[in-house]
């Protein structure tokens, strides 16, 4: 069967693309189980997407001398969200923006909210398998500079844990992908780490991608007969991109951004920590700008002009940007 499909969201598509089959003359393309076309490239542009939706993607390589069929590609599963604005700040203070369609939850860890892989007791068995994956993006070549900063906190144990030198098999890695194909780990951890671990990791051999995403895989192997603890916490990502200074020079980020009411009608009230006038923009969930305002201070903001929906307000200085979902009723 065809190998490595993939399914990437665009501005306005989902590109679907596998690797070629010699032997095979022609491609049948399925969406959500029924058969979308039959191509002859390797590689598919699906316009007929809705934002938010999920979308199965696999094909079947056919022979049309022999009319032999193969067994179907892997299946990938997409959710079309516009890319993620950058820069990005999330402390899981308000919601899982840029992890919403992740299966992960927002926990209060020692009074921080954190992004969680469950809401329990985190017992698992060692065959065990979880995802959370921040929304797609673009990384523009003009970008100079670009990095992610993060912190993380759990226990991650295995049966192998309890077995000395330094053995697990369990633990989470820090990936990143420009095709949803190829995950470069950039970091692992493993073990039982009680105190928030800060980390950073340069995103500049990724400059110039059309496509770019970033994905924490908690994974353990091993049986079903016995569990232990699996837990991991994330809190304060940032991504940050920079023309002409280093990473190290970057300002602290809007620490603070809150409103209400929201839901709202006529008008929100917003407060942060900044001293000096920033910029506040509005955002359909397509990703068009719909309002901006120079030189805003903290206080009221007339929204009574934007139509019933979801959006996403930001509050953004020269070099710092942090986003809060706003629901117009």
């Amino acid at each position: 069967p065809p190998q490595n499909l993939s399914a990437c969201s665009g501005i306005d598509k989902i590109t679907i693309s596998w690797d070629k089959d010699n032997e095979s003359t022609s491609y049948k393309l399925f969406k959500n189980n029924e058969l979308l076309d039959e191509i002859a490239d390797n590689f598919f542009e699906d316009y007929d997407v809705e934002t938010g939706k999920n979308y199965e993607y696999y094909v079947i390589a056919v022979n049309n001398d022999t009319g032999e069929e193969t067994a179907p590609s892997n299946k990938d599963v997409v959710t079309f969200v516009a890319p993620l604005q950058i820069p990005y700040s999330s402390n899981f203070s308000i919601d899982k923006y840029g992890f919403e369609q992740s299966d992960w939850v927002i926990k209060n860890v020692n009074g921080i909210k954190s992004l969680c892989n469950n809401n329990g007791n985190g017992h698992f068995s060692d065959n065990y398998l979880s995802f959370a994956e921040l929304d797609w993006f673009p990384i523009r070549s003009d970008i100079e500079n670009i990095s992610v900063r993060f912190k993380w906190r759990g226990t991650i144990i295995g049966a192998w844990y309890y077995m000395g030198n330094n053995n697990n098999n369990a633990g989470i890695y820090f990936e990143v992908t420009t095709d949803r194909k190829t995950w470069h780990k950039l970091a692992y951890f493993s073990g039982d780490n009680i105190h928030w671990k800060d980390n950073e990791f340069s995103l500049n051999d990724y400059i110039g991608s059309d496509f770019f995403q970033a994905r924490f895989r908690l994974e353990s192997s091993g049986s079903d007969y016995h569990s232990y603890i699996k837990t991991a916490t994330i809190t304060d990502i940032q991504i940050d991109t920079v023309s002409g200074v280093s990473v190290k020079e970057i300002l602290p980020y809007i620490s603070s951004f809150n409103f209400s009411p929201n839901p709202a009608s006529n008008y929100i009230n917003i407060a942060t920590n900044q001293q000096e006038p920033y910029q506040i923009s509005i955002y359909d969930m397509n990703g068009s700008l719909i309002f901006a305002q120079d030189n805003f201070n903290d206080g009221t903001l007339n929204v009574a002009q934007l139509k019933k929906g979801i959006y996403m307000i930001v509050a953004s200085t020269k070099q710092h940007r942090v986003a809060r979902k706003l629901v117009k009723q």
